[in-house]
């Protein structure tokens, strides 16, 4: 018998005011490796996370909280499989979660508080040629799909450098 399954997609706003490249908006930013993956239930029961084990190879934005070579993240979102079988699954459109063994390119914002670290989006470096791909299928963060490393880490550099000056909000937008 197949186990019944909880599903939700939320819909948020969250990569409205995100530039491509948001290095003004990270906290660290990071090429790392996933070792591992988890997914758990949020304290409330109402909501689902993954967590992350990053192998950190090159760290190109620090606000001060990284200290070693490894690192957990964190992401709204996960599939998790409750005590009674059923599948509570929960998505955040747009969003995708980086997998095991892949190497990505992660902008990350820090809470102070919780001292988590949380992905706000992401790019993966693969094969042999080392070509980037968006970790999110929001359109703009498309730019870059196929893209050689060499060029995307040249134009990080250039954002971190120079970062973009953020959006301005019309008048109601909070």
């Amino acid at each position: 018998m197949p186990l019944e399954a909880t599903s939700s997609g939320l819909v948020s706003e969250w990569d409205v005011y995100l530039p491509v490249l948001p290095t003004a908006q990270s906290d660290a930013i990071i090429l790392g490796e996933i070792l591992d993956a988890g997914a758990f239930l949020s304290n409330d029961k109402t909501g689902a996370y993954s967590e992350f084990t990053v192998n950190v190879s090159e760290v190109f934005k620090n606000n001060g909280s990284l200290n070693d070579g490894r690192l957990t993240v964190q992401r709204q979102g996960a599939k998790v499989e409750l005590p009674s079988g059923r599948i509570f699954d929960v998505e955040v459109i747009g969003q995708r979660m980086p997998q095991v063994g892949h190497r990505y390119i992660l902008f990350l914002t820090y809470n102070k508080e919780t001292k988590d670290y949380f992905i706000l989006t992401g790019y993966e470096i693969a094969g042999e040629k080392e070509k980037v791909s968006p970790l999110d299928t929001i359109q703009k963060f498309a730019v870059y799909e196929n893209v050689d490393a060499k060029t995307f880490l040249s134009d990080l550099e250039s954002a971190i450098r120079h970062p973009p000056a953020p959006p301005i909000k019309k008048e109601g937008q909070q």
